[in-house]
């Protein structure tokens, strides 16, 4: 049964969606017979836009399953390779206020995508859900679904804010909601050695600590690599060639994943 991984983190641009999409990449480099589905929650689509298939693409998605107009069988598509997408389509920009509706005739509102979920998790080995930068009723059926959250963190001046306040968000879910949110770690996103940078991953780390949430130890550089492969290849950078003479950073992500895999994350 495959293990459903949640990325999530309460603010915007701090490059969750690149972090799911170059981890997806990796490991399908990896083992190529590892079978991943990718779930885009945000309006944007910009899951698929990291493989030239930018929202309009897919006649059926996320919204379609929620709205109860499709099964997850008929949302679900190809994106390359072992790795399939259950995409976004451009109506998910109005879901919410259409759930609003929808919602009313629910009596498990918190369990759509985990009912749908259990037609097709024998499918896959692993399920990665790239959320939007908001806690809203959406993203609870991401939790609720899954077996573990990954928290991207950005070290900027106010990275640690946002880290704290995921965290918290968390916990309440587990308090009011009975949704048991395990926390599978915290990566830090386009580091750089400057000192500021320096400054907030020690305290991110503090911040793991007393919350006892692992912090992992590879994180993943800033470079231009990551935005350059997709506008020029259409792909994630763990899926372009590799310069290995040179220390190409892309390979942060392989050595995270090597660590993941250590830790037993996946």
């Amino acid at each position: 049964m495959g293990k459903v991984i949640t990325v999530a983190m309460h603010k915007g641009g701090v490059g969750k969606t690149s972090f799911v999409t170059n981890l997806v990449g990796a490991i399908a480099r990896k083992d190529k017979n590892k079978r991943i589905l990718v779930i885009d929650m945000d309006a944007q689509g910009n899951v698929g836009r990291s493989f030239g298939k930018p929202v309009g693409k897919y006649e059926n998605g996320l919204d379609d399953l929620f709205l109860g107009t499709k099964n997850i069988s008929e949302c679900i598509y190809k994106l390359f390779g072992n790795v399939d997408i259950l995409p976004v389509t451009p109506e998910m920009a109005f879901l919410e206020l259409k759930l609003f509706v929808e919602m009313q005739k629910t009596k498990r509102p918190l369990s759509i995508l985990d009912d749908e979920l259990g037609y097709i998790k024998d499918d896959y080995d692993y399920i990665f859900i790239d959320t939007p930068p908001t806690l809203n009723f959406i993203v609870g059926n991401a939790l609720k679904v899954s077996d573990g959250v990954l928290i991207p963190f950005e070290p900027e001046p106010f990275g640690v804010d946002g880290l704290v306040r995921i965290i918290k968000v968390l916990d309440y879910y587990r308090k009011e909601l009975s949704i048991d949110v395990e926390v599978l770690g915290v990566v830090g996103l386009r580091v750089t050695p400057y000192k500021t940078h320096s400054k907030n991953m020690s305290l991110a780390r503090k911040a793991c600590e007393k919350a006892k949430i692992k912090m992992f130890d590879s994180a993943i550089s800033r470079t231009v690599r990551y935005s350059d492969a997709v506008d020029k290849q259409n792909l994630p950078a763990t899926l372009t060639k590799i310069n290995q003479k040179q220390k190409d950073p892309v390979i942060d992500y392989f050595v995270l994943l090597d660590e993941m895999i250590k830790e037993g994350v996946l």
